[in-house]
C-alpha cells in the first residue's frame, strides 16, 4: 500500500510538472547566449533583484519581450570559448568583398523550441534575397556572416553583432528568431528586430513585429510558412522605400541558356546567370568529400537556392535545381513542394 502511495505521488508530481511546461501560452522566449546556463521561471514568481537584473542587459529580445511569461536568467559566468572558432571567426571577418554594405541580416537565432539548423538557414538566406531585390541595397554576404559570427551558433552575442556592423558600415540590421510550439499541432513562431543608424550599439532604437502560431507540416515545413508570410515581412522592414529604384524583376526563362559541358569550365566561366552559378553550387556539393561533414555539403546546396529565388519559377532548371537542392538537404526537407 505504501509503494502505491509513493507511486502516485510520483505519478502526481510528474502530470503537474508537465501542465507547468507546456500549459502556457505559445509566446516566443528569449534566447540566452551560446553556452550560458539557464533557469526557467514564470515571471511574477522572479525576485525583482533578478527581474532588474534581466532588463539591466539591454538584449535586443528582452528589450522587445520576446520572452512574454517565460524568462531566460543568465548567471553571471563567462563561457568558455574555443580558441579555434575565435580564430575563425576574425579571419572571415576580414573575407567581405567590399568595405562597406547597406544591410546586415543577423542569421535567424533560436527561440525556446528552437527549429533545425537548415531551416533557420534558409530563411536567413531567403529574407537577405529578398531585401537585396526589392530595395536595391547591398546585403552582406550571409554566409559570410555566419562565418563571421560563429556557423553552428543557436545565439549570438549583440556586441558581436553591433561590432560586426560597424565594421561593414551598414546602416540597417535586421535580426531575426525563430522556433516553434508543439501543442496540438507544430506552428512556426518567428519575430524581426529592426534598426537603422549610423552606428550601432545597446542604445540603438528599434522596432519589433512577431509572426505566432503559422502552420507546419509535411505540406508546410519551416521555410514554405515562413514565405508564406514574406510579403508582410518586407512590408514590416520597409527597405523597399529606402531608395528610388525598381524592384528588380524576376529574370525570366531563358531557353537557349547553354551550360558549360564540364566541371572544370562551370567552375571557371566567370558567368554571373543565376542558373549558371546554381549549377556551380550544386556541383561544389556534389564534390564535397565525406569526411568534410554534412553540414558543410548542405551549406553549398542552401546557398545555391539564393539564385533560383531570382528566377522564373517556369524554367524547367529551376525545377531541377530546386529538386536537387532539397535532396541534398535531407529526408526533412524532401516533401517541400517544388512550384
Amino acid at each position: 500500500m505504501k509503494t502505491r502511495t509513493v507511486l502516485l505521488i510520483v505519478v502526481l508530481l510528474a502530470t503537474v510538472g508537465l501542465y507547468y511546461y507546456f500549459n502556457i501560452d505559445a509566446g516566443e522566449d528569449h534566447p540566452a547566449p551560446e553556452g550560458a546556463v539557464t533557469i526557467r521561471r514564470k515571471v511574477h514568481h522572479l525576485p525583482f533583484q533578478a527581474a532588474k537584473e534581466i532588463a539591466d542587459k539591454k538584449d535586443m529580445g528582452a528589450r522587445h519581450k520576446l520572452v512574454e511569461d517565460l524568462v531566460m536568467i543568465r548567471k553571471k559566468i563567462t563561457p568558455q570559448k574555443s580558441a579555434w572558432i575565435e580564430s575563425e571567426k576574425s579571419v572571415y571577418k576580414n573575407l567581405f568583398p567590399q568595405d562597406k554594405y547597406d544591410v546586415l541580416v543577423v542569421p535567424f537565432q533560436s527561440l525556446r523550441m528552437t527549429i533545425d539548423i537548415t531551416s533557420r538557414k534558409l530563411m536567413t538566406y531567403r529574407l537577405g534575397a529578398e531585401i537585396e531585390r526589392r530595395s536595391g541595397l547591398t546585403v552582406a554576404p550571409i554566409h559570410l556572416v555566419y562565418k563571421s559570427l560563429g556557423d553552428f551558433g543557436r545565439w549570438y552575442e549583440d556586441d558581436a553583432v553591433f561590432g560586426l556592423a560597424n565594421a561593414l558600415g551598414v546602416s540597417h540590421i535586421i535580426w531575426g528568431y525563430a522556433g516553434n510550439s508543439m501543442m496540438d499541432k507544430p506552428v512556426l513562431n518567428f519575430s524581426i528586430i529592426t534598426q537603422t543608424g549610423d552606428y550601432f550599439s545597446a542604445a540603438t532604437p528599434s522596432e519589433h513585429k512577431r509572426w505566432p502560431n503559422i502552420f507546419m507540416g509535411l505540406e508546410n515545413l519551416p521555410i514554405s510558412a515562413f514565405e508564406s508570410k514574406l510579403a508582410e515581412v518586407m512590408e514590416f522592414v520597409g527597405l523597399q522605400s529606402q531608395q528610388n529604384k525598381k524592384v528588380s524583376p524576376i529574370i525570366p526563362y531563358q531557353a537557349d541558356l547553354e551550360i558549360p559541358e564540364g566541371p572544370m569550365a562551370l567552375a571557371t566561366s566567370g558567368d554571373t546567370n543565376h542558373v549558371k552559378n546554381s549549377y556551380y553550387l550544386q556541383l561544389m556539393g556534389v564534390l564535397t568529400l565525406n569526411y568534410c561533414g554534412d553540414d558543410f555539403r548542405k551549406d553549398f546546396f542552401i546557398r545555391s537556392l539564393v539564385p533560383l529565388w531570382h528566377i522564373d519559377p517556369v524554367s524547367p532548371d529551376y525545377r531541377l535545381l530546386m529538386a536537387r537542392a532539397y535532396l541534398y538537404l535531407g529526408a526533412f526537407q524532401g516533401s517541400h513542394q517544388v512550384k
